[in-house]
């Protein structure tokens, strides 16, 4: 064994005990219960690393975590409520919510510290790489809600091993800290026209591949970056949908620039310019590491280097190779892919189609991944073989640029100690999978009776009333504002764990919130036992694209929207945002993509309105008449946006209007007599603030008097016979309780809501 190897060993000896020595103090099992083989004085031995990371006071055995989300806050506005996480396994079948701080001590898994210490006996005897991964995920099991040792606010036992790891391996694992670090940033511009800038011949069989390939480079470009400079995962800070940031030694720019034009050459041969790997790298000060400096200077300083990189984005290779950057693309093929319209290459054969028509073998490729990973418990394997004879030619290309293999399979994997990584995907008992860990992948595909993945028609043609798909965008509110200014003296422990938190929403649950909404979309009139009809193309970080039968969609959006409420504590200052649109089943998808963000970003993220709230004693009277300004935090649905406070009362209008033309067998002329109803309240509207009237009079007009006479010669009808009153009264609380003028604006949306989910024939 070489000096270096027992230097490395050594320290993660410490590293392990220190952390299993907490988690059993926490627990109240006491040093005595730590298992033996685990070397003494480990918290001395990472005295000098603990500092580091921050002053804080130990907590008490038993004490809850505060939830990270609990630390957002604005300058203005109401502070949000603590919320702490009760200390259980993690578990993915539904979404975890923080409560209060003594109902979470309560909530606690009494035998938590057994159920780890189970686990790991069985991994003891591993190899001492392989035990040290498989221990960083078990303590991801075990102690993503148990609190740090030194008392930082939000920041779990399981983010504390991970950073103390990751200045103990950039210190080259020496006793002390080095004076010094260097952040590494990595980002892949390009990526939306790259996914989404394709035909719909054959769009929904590669789209989830396309996607889902740019994680793997990501992943891969990671690995290989910590693989040169001799670190573990730990070091990784974030990562998510082909952006990264992780700590290395101060010397390694060199091994970043060598690995950067590496990446130049390959993606540019490979994507001729359509997308590219962006790396940037900035020095941290050791003692920047445990404080706001962090992200005040060091990571903010990465980010505008990461930012030119963008801007200028295969400049170093230009400046040596200035035709191989700038010179002609292609050869002149007559072949052009169906797909993705790139040029036959030479030497490329592809795959003919029926009925004409030739795709590229990289598309081919995309839809193999895809139907790939469309599997049930899968297992990610990863080696740095070179692929094998008949490998995929999605897994060539990430081996090409990347130098590591990557393939899925289900069933048990490779054992734990041979060169190939096994982990298993969304399956955190990953012991009974032979894995040495595992890997949270948002993943609801849908599948066909022959195990394929459907086509759009099929997801359309699935739709309950008009056949159509539907196509929704959604990501938080304000993210850059809370990392940068919402969230206190952020630290390098504190955005690990912020991130963690945000992409285990987004990756870990998304697909219980989907199988829920498919089996149970708790909507009047919509059908639930409906499965594969919802497909996650991209889901990670603090955003996701999912596509499907369009009646699933807002109801999707508004599950996602109370369970991040759920989720975040109900802070005020984080919220989620939604675009939904409709598309034929022959949609142009860059189209639709790109219509989905528009909804997203110039319908909900633009809607400004005043919200009334209850106030507090006389002196909050006015305020609480007038409302407080409120953005965001809202949904665009078929062409109008609606602040999330209003979407309740568009479902359950949409719902009693199902029930009526549905159930009550009451005229669909109903919806076209109340839609035409709301548009004279709109010109109406208009009319009276081009005459200047105070807002409290802009909502009265003539429509009013239509209403009223228009609704009670229809509930006349049903006045007549005794069997039909009750309907009578249903339309005549529409006239008086639900159609009034601060409820017109949505009455529309409902309305158009409710004739889509009931209509028949073509639907054309």
């Amino acid at each position: 064994m070489s000096p270096n190897t027992e230097k490395t060993e050594e320290a993660r000896s410490h590293l392990m005990a220190y952390a299993m020595g907490w988690l059993a103090e926490w627990s109240g099992a006491g040093a005595a219960a730590l298992p033996p083989g685990l070397p003494a004085g480990s918290e001395e031995w990472l005295a000098d690393y603990r500092a580091l990371l921050g002053a804080g006071s130990r907590p008490a055995a038993g004490a809850p975590l505060l939830s990270i989300f609990s630390r957002v806050r604005q300058d203005k506005g109401p502070d949000p409520a603590p919320a702490y996480w009760p200390a259980r396994p993690l578990s993915l079948e539904a979404v975890a919510h923080p409560t209060g701080e003594d109902a979470a001590r309560a909530q606690a898994d009494p035998e938590l510290w057994r159920k780890f210490l189970a686990e790991w006996n069985e991994i003891s005897g591993w190899e001492p790489e392989v035990r040290f991964e498989a221990l960083t995920h078990l303590l991801h099991k075990y102690a993503w809600a148990v609190p740090c040792s030194y008392g930082e606010p939000g920041v779990s036992l399981y983010d504390e091993f991970r950073a103390l790891s990751a200045l103990v391996h950039a210190s080259d694992c020496e006793p002390k800290p080095a004076p010094s670090f260097l952040l590494v940033g990595g980002d892949i511009p390009g990526i939306q026209d790259f996914v989404y800038t394709i035909t719909s011949k054959g769009a929904a069989k590669g789209l989830r591949g396309r996607s889902f390939f740019i994680q793997l480079l990501g992943d891969a470009v990671v690995r290989r970056l910590l693989a040169e400079l001799k670190l573990p995962e730990t070091n990784v800070i974030y990562a998510a949908g082909g952006n990264f940031m992780l700590l290395a030694q101060a010397g390694a720019k060199g091994t970043v620039s060598t690995l950067r034009n590496e990446l130049d050459r390959g993606m540019l041969r490979e994507f001729e310019g359509d997308m590219a790997f962006c790396l940037a790298h900035e020095s941290l000060d050791a003692k920047e590491v445990g404080s706001g400096a962090f992200a005040e200077r060091a990571s903010r300083a990465l980010m505008d280097a990461l930012g030119r990189q963008k801007r200028r984005r295969f400049g170093e290779l230009a400046r040596k190779e200035w035709e191989q950057v700038f010179g002609p693309q292609g050869l002149g093929a007559r072949d052009f892919c169906s797909v993705c319209q790139h040029e036959q290459r030479a030497g490329e054969k592809g795959e003919r189609l029926e009925g004409g028509g030739w795709k590229c073998d990289q598309c081919a490729g995309f839809e193999q991944l895809a139907q790939t990973i469309a599997q049930e418990r899968l297992l990610l394997c990863i080696g740095q073989d070179p692929p094998a004879e008949g490998a995929k030619r999605w897994q060539k290309l990430l081996a090409e640029l990347s130098g590591r293999s990557y393939d899925f399979g289900p069933g048990p994997g490779p054992h734990p100690v041979s060169g190939t990584r096994g982990y298993a995907v969304n399956d955190v008992n990953f012991l009974k999978r032979q894995a040495r860990g595992f890997r949270l992948i948002a993943n609801t595909t849908p599948r066909a009776q022959d195990g394929t993945v459907r086509t759009f028609e099929e997801l359309a043609d699935g739709a309950q009333g008009l056949k159509r798909v539907g196509v929704l965008r959604m990501d938080v509110d304000d993210l850059g504002r809370v990392l940068t200014r919402w969230l206190p003296e952020r630290t390098m422990a504190g955005t690990a764990a912020m991130s963690q938190a945000l992409d285990r929403f987004f990756t870990g649950w998304l697909d219980a919130i989907c199988r829920d909404v498919m089996s149970d979309p708790e909507m009047a009139g919509v059908q639930g036992g409906r499965h594969d009809l919802l497909y996650v193309i991209y889901a990670g970080g603090d955003d996701l694209f999912v596509v499907g039968a369009w009646d699933l969609m807002p109801l999707l959006a508004e599950r996602i929207q109370r369970q991040f409420a759920l989720y975040t504590g109900r802070n005020p200052h984080l919220h989620i945002s939604a675009g939904i649109t409709l598309e034929d089943r022959k949609f142009p998808l860059y189209q639709a993509a790109d219509r989905a963000g528009e909804a997203l970003d110039h319908g909900a993220k633009e809607l400004v309105r005043r919200v009334k709230e209850a106030g507090a004693g006389e002196g909050a009277k006015q305020a609480a008449e007038e409302g407080r300004e409120v953005r965001k935090n809202a949904i665009s649905f078929l062409g109008l946006a609606a602040g999330w406070e209003s979407y309740p009362f568009v479902r359950g209008l949409a719902e009693d209007l199902i029930r009526l033309t549905k159930e009550q067998n009451v005229p669909r002329s109903l919806l076209t007599l109340i839609r035409a109803i709301q548009a004279r309240f709109g010109e109406d509207v208009q009319r009276a603030r081009e005459r200047g009237l105070p807002e409290d009079k802009v909502y009265f007009g003539p429509w009013m008097w239509k209403k009223v006479y228009q609704l009670s010669r229809t509930a006349s009808v049903y006045e007549k016979r005794e069997e039909t009153k009750h309907i009578a009264r249903a339309i005549e609380s529409l006239e008086t309780d639900v159609l009034t003028g601060e409820q017109m604006p949505y009455v529309g949306l409902a309305t158009r809501w409710a004739e889509y989910l009931t209509r028949g024939g073509d639907n054309q």
